[in-house]
């Protein structure tokens, strides 16, 4: 899907109390973008049904219909982008261990740092569908750059009055998602390392004190990365193993991720 220079559109907040998978919040984002962007593309290789990156309402681009705004393609037409500095928007889905029965084949805990790892790529996984929406906006904005987007299909609940926040601090790659009430604990949603790292210094200490030395990161991936952010008497909660076949939060209760290890964890600083 490409990038367009015309102004952000107007997006469907998701309200606090609801539960959305970000695969889903993500296809109702490029169905309203298409809508207002007419030369908006979706596309996919077989897996449209699963990934839900086409324009629902649009006929396909074929060689007796270049009006057509829905590109099959295969694995590797658009391998490249980076590179060539394409604002292509890479909608990566199904990600990590709750993909759940499919087993460890399927659930991909060591592809997230890898191509966090790659020049000139945006890389954002936002944490509910106004973070979607929010990050969906940022890809469109770019112009030089690709982006990719890691979904879950999973549904997750939307945080409590954050869609104003997020607006900003996903452009941000990282901001404030609660301050502490009677304890000093912070909790930050970072959604682009990459993007957080281009803010100024005021910026990200503002958001990571440095003389906050007691840091906990939690990904639902490789702990690879997050030792930057936490330091060295930091500890990261996260996966460095394969995944199993069980359902998805059975997974995640399994390999620790839970409010109980946490806090322990957490405490254990």
């Amino acid at each position: 899907m490409q990038n367009t220079k015309k102004a952000y559109p107007e997006l469907v907040a998701h309200e606090f109390g609801t539960a959305v998978a970000s695969h889903v919040s993500s296809q109702q984002a490029i169905q309203q973008i298409s809508s207002q962007l007419t030369d908006f593309r979706g596309g996919s290789d077989d897996l449209s049904a699963s990934n839900n990156t086409m324009v629902k309402v649009e006929t396909d681009f074929q060689p007796d219909n270049y009006a057509g705004r829905n590109i099959w393609f295969g694995v590797r037409e658009f391998a490249t982008a980076a590179l060539q500095q394409l604002p292509t928007v890479y909608v990566m889905t199904h990600d990590s261990i709750a993909v759940g029965e499919d087993g460890p084949t399927h659930e991909p805990v060591e592809q997230l740092a890898s191509v966090r790892s790659m020049p000139n790529l945006n890389v954002i996984r936002p944490a509910d569908g106004n973070e979607t929406n929010t990050a969906w906006k940022r890809a469109l904005a770019e112009t030089d750059c690709p982006t990719m987007l890691i979904l879950a299909r999973q549904n997750l609940s939307v945080l409590e009055g954050r869609k104003e926040l997020a607006a900003e601090g996903v452009n941000k790659g990282a901001y404030i998602l609660s301050e502490a009430k009677g304890v000093h604990i912070r909790v930050v949603s970072m959604q682009a390392q990459n993007i957080f790292d281009e803010q100024d210094a005021a910026y990200k200490e503002s958001i990571l004190p440095a003389n906050v030395t007691k840091r906990l990161a939690i990904e639902a991936g490789s702990s690879f990365g997050w030792g930057k952010y936490v330091g060295l008497q930091g500890k990261t909660l996260t996966i460095d193993t394969w995944g199993a076949s069980a359902p998805g939060n059975k997974i995640f209760e399994e390999y620790g991720f839970a409010v109980d290890n946490a806090v322990n964890l957490y405490e254990s600083l």
